[in-house]
Parts: C-alpha cells; structure tokens; sequence
C-alpha cells in the first residue's frame, strides 16, 4: 500500500496494474466523453479545462465507478493516505495527459 500512496503524495494519482479489466476501464473511461464542451461547470457531466477533462459527478453518473470506490483495497489506500476512515462523496474521473 505504501508504494501507492507514495505515488498519490508524489504525482497526485496511481495507476495499479491490473486492479481493473480493460472492460471496466472502458466504462470509466466513457465517463470523460465530452458531447458539448463546458468549462468550470456544475452539471453532471465532464468539463475542459485547458488539456484536462474532468467529472466531478461520476459517483451520481457511473454505478462502475460507484462499485470501484467501495472496493477494499481503494478504502485501504484512502484511509492510509488521510490517516482516518474515507468518507464516501462525489468523486471524480480525470484525463491525464502522458
């Protein structure tokens, strides 16, 4: 769990190889599908800002995503990197540029 969250403090997020199917993936990914482009807005949808694309309602729009964030081993990385329980609330999906 250390090497995870070392990452988070580090760069701000992880990538746990193998956690997920590509399937699952796929329908996270499906989350940052942008039809009409929004910046800085509230709706439950993504929005662009400059090369970052967000959605910060994924938890309302997404039951994958609901069901990834409850799972034990992300509550076990959550509660390592606050120091306390995690409290379920929105979450968000990102697009990160490589």
């Amino acid at each position: 769990m250390n090497e995870y969250v070392n990452k988070i403090k580090e760069n701000g997020w992880t990538i746990i190889k193998g956690y997920i199917t590509s399937k699952i993936c796929d329908e996270i990914k499906k989350t940052l599908e942008i039809n009409n482009l929004f910046v800085n807005s509230n709706e439950p949808f993504p929005t662009q800002k400059g090369p970052y694309i967000t959605n910060k309602n994924v938890l309302h729009s997404s039951k994958q995503v609901f069901t990834e964030v409850k799972r034990p081993k992300i509550r076990e990385i959550a509660e390592e990197f606050i120091g306390g329980k995690p409290i379920l609330k929105p979450a968000r999906t990102y697009s990160i540029k490589k």
